[in-house]
């Protein structure tokens, strides 16, 4: 509940904040652009539920498996305590998703993918 309040405080602000300074001239109608982009990230969102509930945990479930049966990894190689083990690797994770985050930004073929 807390996410979605939280983007919906955002997405208002920058609602409206498109709507009193917008950055570039508008080429097609304001309803056409944010129903157009309402309707994108609807679709993107209804995708991201289905893959992260089915897919995406399983296959990522398995293939730590398998890292770890193989050796692979560099919690394999490092001897620290679990718990540095769990906090290390939420934030490596998380530097990861920024990294990939930046890059869709910076990379034009991303961007559109975005």
């Amino acid at each position: 509940m807390l996410r979605l309040i939280a983007f919906a405080g955002i997405f208002g602000a920058m609602a409206l904040l498109e709507l009193l300074a917008p950055r570039r001239k508008l080429r097609h109608s304001k309803l056409r652009r944010w129903v157009t982009n309402i309707a994108i990230g609807g679709i993107d969102s209804a995708c991201v539920r289905v893959m992260a509930s089915l897919s995406v945990p399983l296959a990522a479930v398995a293939a730590a498996f398998w890292a770890q049966a193989q050796g692979w990894g560099l919690f394999n190689w490092l001897d620290l305590p679990f718990w540095l083990e769990l906090a290390s690797a939420i934030v490596l994770l998380d530097l990861a998703i920024y990294g990939q985050h930046v890059a869709s930004h910076k990379i034009p073929v991303l961007w559109r993918l975005h």
